[in-house]
């Protein structure tokens, strides 16, 4: 009964945790990565590896005091720094004048991977021999009678 929710816990990156540094970020209507606007009094922040929409429990390391954000964003881009929080966030957890705090970060909910296509997805053309030796681009819905049916014979 155990192992099958060990599964499923590990299989979601649930409970991934790192610890570092935090700091705040964002003017109102910027563009983040995902493609959303900053909204800076949205719990939302910026983490450089995690899948967009993850959702992140961020607890500063010397009160407790923890925030549940949502990924949105790219960086934070500055050695020794793992995450940066919106205004607000940042705000749930220490006052804004210390702009930058030691942290735990937890993944709670692990956002969607972006799917990439396989190159079996695309098409490429095959090269075949022309009756002259040489080299055509062939499609696999091309009709190869209907291709060299132009081509007169020496």
């Amino acid at each position: 009964m155990i192992l099958p929710l060990l599964i499923i816990i590990f299989s979601t990156g649930c409970g991934h945790t790192s610890t570092g540094m935090a700091s705040w970020y964002g003017k109102k209507g910027e563009k983040t990565a995902s493609g959303e606007r900053v909204n800076p009094s949205a719990m939302t922040a910026a983490h450089r590896k995690l899948p967009f929409n993850s959702i992140v429990r961020v607890t500063e390391v010397k009160t407790g005091k923890y925030v549940d954000v949502r990924i949105t964003d790219r960086g934070p881009y500055i050695k020794g720094r793992i995450i940066d929080l919106t205004r607000g966030a940042f705000k749930k957890i220490a006052p804004l004048n210390k702009g930058v705090v030691k942290v735990k970060i937890r993944v709670l909910k692990m956002g969607p991977s972006r799917k990439r296509k396989k190159k079996t997805d695309r098409k490429h053309p095959k090269v075949i021999r022309g009756p002259f030796g040489e080299n055509h681009p062939v499609f696999e819905d091309m009709n190869l009678i209907d291709f060299f049916s132009g081509v007169s014979s020496l």
